[in-house]
């Protein structure tokens, strides 16, 4: 009885042992194992051809960093090869999807950008080596980098001729050629807002691209929140008249709401989450806004009694070019890009986003804005 159990231990032991070497040759990723001592074990054939290594034997009982070596902006080795690794043998605790450039030791293109994960291998609760697991997101982020450059240059190349159309289309309107009838005065209004619908899409696309390629400046200095909200609302003021909505500043008119921060970003999370506010209320509705200073922190709210947001759409809204299932039946003219470039402003600045929306009765957005002065009294 005792041949037949150790019988079946030894055949489960083998059906393990190959289903784990056939996950570990076959996967599509680049997979290396490695010892406690950062000594790579094993290397499946994704990562060899990913790293241009002939063979297993090339690389295994090397140290990790004889391998590979993750590199600066700069393209210059650094010391940080091992961190990552290291981190997880000293807590035990996996890295999840980071990105790191790399360069190997030969192939056409020895700079590589690869995305990848590290898990630890325990026995007995002790770390005793380390999976990682790699692919090679080069293409990748040079496709993002084509396109980040074609949206810069489209957006320049279209800014000027709107320019244009709408200077000459406000010059008609005002009667510099002579004058028009009110039903051509009617036309040339419909050329302007169009004109301007296009200048808020490649302003977007603009801040789309400076956050993708981490290009906004964040300069912070004493701010108005409350000025930076009238400005805001007075510069829609033609979307609010359309459609016959009501704005209300809530903010109490003796607290000046005066933080340090970056004016600029702030300007551009509070015009974009007016701007949904307005386009997504009914005529007639009721926009308000209110700014206060709580904890070091600015409170700003933007509420509207539009068509709401599903809970289940919480967390997608703020993903690029993400626009609720049902909004087209509303007629709304947007671009999916606003409440991503909040979302993005807000990390830079160091704030945060909160909502709270019933689908058919409105929304509130929750704005916090941390003030700077109190971590930098030189500011």
């Amino acid at each position: 009885m005792i041949r037949v159990n150790n019988s079946n231990a030894r055949r489960l032991r083998a059906i393990r042992y190959a289903e784990s070497n056939a996950l570990f040759t076959s996967i599509a990723d680049g997979v290396i194992s490695v010892d406690e001592n950062n000594i790579v074990t094993r290397m499946n054939s994704s990562s060899l051809k990913i790293l241009d290594i002939a063979n297993e034997d090339e690389a295994v009982g090397k140290k990790l960093d004889e391998v590979l070596s993750i590199i600066d902006d700069k393209s210059q080795s650094t010391d940080s090869t091992l961190k990552p690794i290291n981190y997880v043998f000293e807590t035990g605790k996996p890295i999840i999807k980071n990105s790191f450039k790399i360069k190997r030791k030969r192939g056409d293109d020895p700079i590589l950008t690869i995305e990848g994960s590290i898990s630890p291998m325990k026995q007995k609760n002790k770390v005793i080596g380390a999976i990682i697991v790699f692919r090679d997101v080069s293409e990748e982020e040079k496709i993002e980098q084509m396109k980040n450059d074609f949206i810069s240059l489209a957006s320049h190349q279209l800014r000027t001729p709107l320019s244009s159309i709408s200077v000459y289309s406000h010059m008609i309107v005002d009667g510099f050629a002579g004058e028009i009838s009110n039903d051509q005065k009617k036309y040339v209004k419909t050329i302007i807002k169009s004109a301007n619908r296009m200048n808020g899409v490649i302003s977007s696309l603009t801040d789309i691209s400076k956050l993708d390629n981490n290009a906004v400046k964040f300069a912070p200095k004493k701010t108005n929140i409350n000025q930076i909200l009238e400005g805001v609302f007075h510069e829609n003021r033609n979307s609010l008249e359309e459609k016959n909505i009501t704005y209300k500043n809530l903010t109490d008119k003796n607290d000046p709401v005066t933080i340090v921060t970056d004016p600029i970003l702030t300007t551009e999370i509070i015009n974009n989450l007016a701007s949904n506010a307005i386009k997504y209320t009914p005529n007639g509705g009721l926009v308000t806004a209110k700014a206060t200073v709580h904890n070091n922190q600015a409170i700003i709210e933007v509420v509207d009694n539009g068509i709401g947001i599903s809970k289940k759409n919480y967390d997608k809204i703020f993903e690029k070019f993400f626009r609720a299932p049902g909004v087209t039946k509303h007629e709304t003219f947007g671009s999916g890009l606003g409440l991503y470039i909040v979302k993005g402003f807000l990390d830079i600045i160091g704030g945060s986003v909160t909502i709270d929306s019933k689908t058919g009765e409105g929304t509130v957005f929750i704005v916090t804005i941390p003030d700077m002065s109190v971590n930098d009294n030189d500011l």
